[in-house]
């Protein structure tokens, strides 16, 4: 199952440092997989991903001052922005659980 960067900077990110750190709304698999920007992109990489965290209450925004730093963001606030703006707000606020995943590039196929 693709991992979806809509993202421009958290995507830049992985491309540029070999890994980000992203939170999802939705429990996905771990392991080896590949990314795109959108749905019915092109293969941008091959990337492993690994479950950092299960949150119970993603709506706690002191979760995510521990990966900030690998999230392609400056701050909690912007990055918290990025996923208001590509998940409507009730969908966080509404949420029961959230997952913290860590993405490392394997092996970039478009340049």
């Amino acid at each position: 199952m693709v991992v979806i960067f809509k993202s421009k900077k958290a995507l830049d990110f992985l491309l540029k440092h070999g890994e980000v750190v992203t939170f999802r709304l939705h429990e996905r698999k771990a392991g080896k997989d590949w990314i795109t920007d959108r749905r019915g992109g092109k293969k941008i990489a091959d990337v492993e991903v690994v479950l950092l965290e299960e949150t119970k209450t993603p709506y706690d925004f002191n979760k995510f001052q521990q990966y900030v730093d690998k999230s392609g963001f400056d701050s909690i606030e912007e990055w918290l922005s990025e996923i208001i703006k590509l998940n409507p707000a009730c969908k966080l606020r509404d949420a029961e659980t959230g997952y913290f995943y860590l993405v490392k590039l394997l092996h970039r196929v478009i340049q």
